[in-house]
């Protein structure tokens, strides 16, 4: 099976999920840590003080998440692990309010650090950046709408299945809640959208769409991901969320003919 990539910055699919009654409006199921996508999110309620663990049968992805509350920041740390190497991204963001509180503002930033194997087997370290703006409803999850702006970094492209380094790219996030369908079952969905240019051929463009039905303690979600129009796949993810949250997600490419590939996710809330 081929690497599905779970940072953002290789194709767009994440996890976001509810943390208490007062984040019930919001809930995506994607496979990867909001943070990933827009490090704004660290000081959001979908991101601080969590640990995340995520693993497929190629790569291995931790990250660790603290609210500083009386500093309205929040810090982070990233490690990952793959067949050719091995990275580290440390983040930290910052809000206040905006527009009569009635919504966050949230800043952010993130430097990686990737240590990979050229074709020669020689190790080459290159480093990258992305910084991020937020904009978050207050209170709960109804919405969110964010930006982002990436220098230099490594893209894992699943056409090619391979690694790209990127000069620059800009990424859009944007997530609402739907409606219920029950008393006890919302219906929320999510875009994301990511953009590199100036590469080995030229631009990137990636994009996922994800709707996601949750009933406490359980989340199932669908999506849609596609790289420059030409790769197309779905990808499917279902969870149970407590203190320990654990869910799995399946892609299976449509318009390549791929191996589908799994992906674990274990999750904690540090109280």
């Amino acid at each position: 099976m081929r690497l599905f990539s779970v940072a953002f910055m290789t194709t767009l699919h994440g996890a976001l999920t509810m943390l208490d009654a007062q984040t019930a409006g919001l809930s995506l199921s994607l496979g990867f840590h909001p943070a990933s996508a827009n490090p704004a999110f660290v000081v959001s309620p979908l991101a601080f003080n969590q640990v995340l663990l995520q693993g497929t049968q190629r790569h291995v992805q931790a990250q660790a998440h603290m609210n500083i509350d009386r500093l309205y920041t929040g810090v982070g740390l990233g490690v990952e692990r793959t067949e050719n190497g091995w990275g580290i991204s440390p983040m930290a963001a910052y809000h206040t309010y905006f527009l009569r509180s009635n919504q966050h503002l949230m800043g952010g930033g993130q430097v990686q650090v990737h240590m990979t194997h050229d074709r020669y087997g020689k190790s080459v370290a290159r480093a990258s950046y992305r910084l991020g703006l937020l904009l978050y409803s207050n209170p709960g999850n109804r919405y969110f709408a964010g930006i982002t702006f990436h220098k230099n970094e490594q893209v894992y492209s699943l056409r090619h299945n391979s690694y790209f380094t990127f000069n620059r790219g800009g990424g859009f996030q944007a997530g609402h809640a739907l409606w219920r369908l029950t008393r006890h079952i919302n219906l929320n969905t999510a875009l994301f959208m990511n953009c590199f240019l100036r590469g080995p051929f030229g631009q990137l463009l990636s994009s996922h769409w994800q709707v996601t039905g949750w009933m406490r303690p359980w989340s199932l979600g669908a999506g849609w991901m596609q790289e420059d129009l030409r790769w197309h796949a779905i990808s499917v993810r279902a969870g149970y969320h407590r203190k320990l949250q654990v869910s799995a997600a399946v892609q299976v490419p449509v318009s390549e003919r791929q191996n589908p590939v799994l992906e674990i996710t274990l999750k904690t809330l540090l109280r």
